[in-house]
């Protein structure tokens, strides 16, 4: 979580979302949105009108210093 949104990072990408939209998904499915395949965590934002965050610089380089 960082300043209110969340960032995902997965094999296939990297996605930055409000909180409170997080919360709408885990609230929806039962899940903790860092636990859903990319397959369910798309479902999900499609099926709540979820839009997804623009990446900026600044969350990339945390994406990749979380991996360290």
């Amino acid at each position: 979580v960082a300043g209110g949104f969340v960032l995902l990072s997965s094999a296939h990408r990297n996605r930055k979302m409000k909180q409170e939209d997080a919360q709408k998904i885990e609230q929806h499915t039962g899940v903790s949105v860092e636990e859903l395949e990319d397959e369910e965590l798309d479902q999900a934002i499609n099926e709540l009108g979820i839009q997804e965050e623009p990446l900026t610089a600044e969350d990339e380089a945390a994406i990749a210093n979380a991996g360290e």
